[in-house]
């Protein structure tokens, strides 16, 4: 029987690091060069893409309700594997399953990167990225039924992603891909680079040396990036916002939400805070 566990979901919410994981991995194949932040080529899109599920749906996804092609995406994948060659990193920000179907097949999945931030940190980066106030950022994160690119008014290049809630997105993950999963911390990215970018390397068996790995990750440096989108833009940009990458920075929620808000995400997320180490069991704030 031929071995369809190829996919190595790269997985966040969004705003989370998974562009500077990508990143970072695409300079580490080209000898820690990045001309530019418009040729990833270390993955292969992201599992969303409506172009994908269209080549193996055999028929246009927008004909079809969007309830019925969630369904459908499990199939997807499937097919696609089919088609690889090898192991194959795709970007994912979609939970795990939806509607008590699983969206990512545990036969076509090898491994799962689970990169996961602090929600108080994310909160302005995603208000920022969506085009709306703070506020409604952290209402979102508490929400069951968040999610990405659903739009009735217009048909939009990637499938809608239902991600759930921050907390719901993790659980979602850890509790299907246990045995294949690798949580990542955004936090220990920016604070540990060496040792947390060299896991990642070792989860992909892939064969570079330390010297390799901090120069790609000197290659990647945040002010870098953002001054490469400054120079040649960056197409993952939303059409609306100014910059996708805005501050990077660990810590300053204490800058830009609310004592109410960072509580409110406390008392929404408590355990799955304390699971990831970002509270106490007193519900005080580490980051």
């Amino acid at each position: 029987m031929v071995n369809l566990k190829k996919f190595i979901w790269l997985v966040s919410y969004p705003k989370s690091g998974n562009t500077w994981v990508r990143l970072f991995l695409h300079a580490l194949q080209n000898n820690a060069s990045l001309e530019s932040l418009n040729k990833i080529d270390s993955t292969n899109g992201i599992a969303s893409s409506r172009f994908i599920a269209d080549e193996y749906l055999g028929i246009e996804s927008g004909e079809l309700p969007d309830s019925f092609v969630q369904t459908l995406r499990p199939q997807i994948f499937t097919k696609w594997a089919e088609n690889l060659a090898g192991d194959t990193i795709v970007k994912v920000h979609d939970a795990a399953f939806h509607h008590g179907t699983f969206t990512f097949p545990k036969e076509v999945t090898k491994n799962v990167i689970l990169i996961m931030r602090n929600p108080f940190d994310m909160a302005a980066s995603y208000a920022n990225h969506m085009q709306f106030s703070i506020e409604k950022a952290v209402l979102a994160l508490c929400n069951g039924n968040n999610s990405l690119a659903k739009n009735n008014k217009r048909l939009n290049n990637q499938l809608t992603q239902y991600m759930g809630s921050w907390s719901d997105f993790y659980n979602s993950w850890k509790n299907a891909y246990r045995n294949d999963l690798h949580i990542v911390r955004y936090e220990d990215l920016k604070n540990n680079p060496i040792e947390i970018f060299t896991k990642i390397v070792e989860i992909l068996k892939w064969n570079y040396s330390h010297e390799q790995i901090c120069a790609a990750i000197q290659a990647v440096e945040f002010d870098k990036l953002k001054n490469l989108e400054d120079k040649k833009g960056f197409k993952e940009k939303p059409t609306h916002t100014k910059n996708f990458f805005r501050k990077g920075e660990v810590g300053n929620w204490r800058n830009e939400i609310t004592n109410e808000q960072a509580n409110l995400l406390v008392n929404r997320h408590f355990y799955t805070l304390l699971e990831l180490g970002y509270i106490d069991e007193n519900g005080k704030i580490l980051f």
